[in-house]
């Protein structure tokens, strides 16, 4: 008696010998493929050709921006921000107040992380029983957590001693007054 694998063997084996004979190359398909002419109307939602007649260059001390012909005249709605003392120390408080908050949460995140190890690395021998081995492995993969916790803290803290520092040489660099980056 034939297992039901080997007649599902001999019946794709049979289809694939079987194929039609009447079946294209490789090299025949390719040739029809080339005959094939994919003709579409056009959109009428077609992008425009840029004319180079139809714009208008403007001086660069002017107030208006280059314009087409066809559209009408804008004035330039950007205006450069007032960097004060309110902007200075605002950048500072923010930049200081996130270094703050990240060497705090380092801080906790590393004690955590030493409670939990003192917890996952004690002595296994002393462990008689299996769930106490179970608490363990909950406790290590809690430890690992912790760990990489840890790790992405210290890359924030990182970051944002770098951020101070720049903004630091930013505000050198601008000549602001010493006294409007210290915050009380």
């Amino acid at each position: 008696m034939r297992s039901p694998t080997c007649t599902v063997l001999a019946t794709v084996l049979l289809a694939l010998v079987a194929a039609p004979v009447g079946a294209q190359s490789l090299a025949e398909a390719s040739e029809a493929a080339k005959k094939i002419k994919h003709e579409w109307p056009a959109s009428a939602n077609a992008v425009p050709v840029f004319d180079p007649t139809k714009v208008t260059v403007v001086p660069a001390t002017s107030d208006v921006v280059a314009t087409t012909s066809d559209a009408p005249e804008t004035k330039e709605t950007m205006k450069a921000v007032k960097k004060d003392e309110l902007y200075w120390r605002t950048r500072m408080r923010t930049v200081t107040t996130k270094l703050a908050d990240d060497q705090a949460g380092l801080t906790a995140a590393v004690t955590v992380e030493r409670a939990l190890n003192a917890q996952a690395h004690r002595n296994a021998d002393d462990i008689l029983f299996i769930r106490d081995r179970v608490k363990l492995a909950v406790v290590e993969n809690q430890w690992q957590d912790s760990v990489k916790d840890v790790s992405r803290l210290k890359a924030l803290v990182a970051n944002d001693t770098r951020a101070k520092a720049d903004l630091d040489l930013e505000a050198h660099r601008a000549g602001v007054p010493p006294g409007w980056l210290i915050l009380e």
